[in-house]
Formats: C-alpha cells, sequence, structure tokens
C-alpha cells in the first residue's frame, strides 16, 4: 500500500482560512501552511479554484519509490568532497508547439535536492516562443546549482525534478507564484511537526512532487512535461575531469490526436 500525503490535505484545509488565519486557534501545521499562503500574496479567486478538490478524495497517494527516492533513504557517510560545480539551464528549443493557434507561453519549475533538503525555483515566462524557435534563458534563470553565481559541491547527489508549464490564461502568474512556494509549503509543514527527524526529511521530495503535480495538474492543459534526472558526486566528477564543460540535452514530446509538442532543454555543467 502506497504511502500517503501529509502536506495535501493540510493545503487543502488551509484554503479556508487564508485571509482570517490569525482569527482562529489552528494546529501548528496548518498553521504554518496558512501563513506561507497569505505570506505569498496569491489571489482568494486563484486559490478558492482549488476548493473543490475536497471533496475528491480522503487520502491523496504519494509517488512511487524511483532509484531517486533509493538514494534518499540511504544512511549518509563522510566522503571526500567533490569538485564544485555549476549547473545551467541553458536554453529551449521548441521543435513543435503546443497550441496550434497562438504561440507558446512557457515557464520551467524546478525542485533540486543536494543531500537531503529540496530547494525550488520557477523561472521567468517566456512569451510567444513559435515552432521551431528557441530561446536562451536569462542570466538569473540559468542558474539551477547553486542558486547563486559560483559553484559548490553537491552532498552524496544531485537529484533535478522539473517541469515544463504552458499557458495562454490569466492565472499564470498565480500558477508560477504557487509554483514558487511549494517547497516552502513542504518545510513550513515538516518544520512544524519533528524538524530534527532525518526520517521526516526523507518523504519531502515525494511531498514537493505530489503537491506540485496536483496543482498543476488541475489547472487543465497548463502541465507539459514532469521530468527528473540525478547524479551522484562520483558520475558528475568523473564527466568533468578532466573536461571542465559537460553538456547534454534533455528531450520531451508527445503526439496523439488532440495534443501534440516537442520540446528540448540543453543544460551544462561547469567545473569551477
Amino acid at each position: 500500500m502506497s504511502a500517503t500525503s501529509f502536506l495535501i490535505p493540510l493545503f487543502l484545509e488551509s484554503l479556508s482560512y487564508v485571509g482570517h488565519g490569525s482569527a482562529y486557534v489552528l494546529k501548528p501545521e496548518l498553521q504554518a501552511v496558512v501563513k506561507v499562503l497569505e505570506d505569498s500574496q496569491l489571489s482568494q479567486p486563484f486559490l478558492a479554484k482549488f476548493e473543490e478538490l475536497k471533496t475528491q478524495k480522503q487520502s491523496w497517494p504519494l509517488p512511487k519509490n524511483d532509484q531517486y527516492d533509493e538514494w534518499l533513504n540511504k544512511q549518509f557517510f563522510p566522503t571526500v568532497p567533490s569538485i564544485p560545480v555549476t549547473l545551467h539551464m541553458v536554453s529551449l528549443f521548441v521543435k513543435e508547439e503546443s497550441d496550434d493557434f497562438f504561440n507558446d507561453n512557457v515557464y520551467l519549475y524546478f525542485f533540486v535536492t543536494d543531500g537531503l533538503i529540496p530547494y525550488g525555483k520557477v523561472s521567468s515566462l517566456y512569451q510567444n516562443i513559435n515552432e521551431g524557435e528557441g530561446i536562451f534563458f536569462n542570466a538569473l534563470d540559468r542558474l539551477v546549482f547553486p542558486l547563486t553565481d559560483g559553484a559548490k559541491s553537491p552532498s552524496q547527489h544531485l537529484i533535478v525534478d522539473y517541469g515544463i508549464v504552458e499557458s495562454d490564461g490569466d492565472d499564470i502568474k498565480d500558477l508560477q507564484k504557487l509554483s514558487s512556494i511549494i517547497i516552502d509549503l513542504a518545510l513550513a509543514v515538516y518544520g512544524a511537526t519533528q524538524p530534527q527527524s532525518t526520517q521526516v526529511l526523507n518523504p519531502l521530495r515525494k511531498e514537493v512532487l505530489a503537491l506540485a503535480s496536483l496543482l498543476i495538474s488541475f489547472q487543465n492543459d497548463d502541465r507539459l512535461v514532469e521530468s527528473s534526472f540525478g547524479l551522484s558526486t562520483q558520475e558528475i566528477d568523473t564527466l568533468l575531469s578532466p573536461a571542465s564543460i559537460y553538456e547534454f540535452k534533455r528531450k520531451h514530446k508527445k503526439k496523439s490526436r488532440f495534443d501534440s509538442w516537442e520540446y528540448e532543454l540543453m543544460f551544462r555543467f561547469l567545473r569551477i
């Protein structure tokens, strides 16, 4: 039997209190979610859209284990420090656009796990990308690891979960904002329960992915891509020894009668 989400029911329950949470005495983890949502200043009409999810399920399953969850469940031992690196998201090429009538408007979200603790990032919105066109990400958006200029040695491994979201709707700015606080919601909830427990930290990645998938897929056709890749520090060291640059592409496509698209992302590891 698969594990169920602790975070999603709290998020759905919190929708009733956003805007006037201080008027109620709430359990700590629920109060933590309400505070993150209130601080984000998401619009009430946008949040209200998710109210109907409350009646859909009594429990929400977490994603099944993948190879990267097995990495997270392994006991961490001290290792020889790996080489400092930086990971850039360089470009996006739209081989086939998702909308036959309008050019694509896209943004990307990332959940990067370095060791046990994930962090999140959402890119700017890139508008009017035509079929057969590519874009280079700006100086801030291209930073995936670490989030600032410079380099860092990953702790044991580097796991990158990401999504590409396309929308012609007016709600895309709120959806961007919501994507950007998913990590904050997860950390707030788990920090309010057992902040010192490593066993509590292990499910963080699954909780983040489950909530992201639910919230973005609920927006009809907004979600295009959900994907992951991971490299151990040993693999990264091998790729960049003796080279100082390693580039790789991630290709995503869908072909169906009603929905067809093809995207290509370029990433670049740099040894500093």
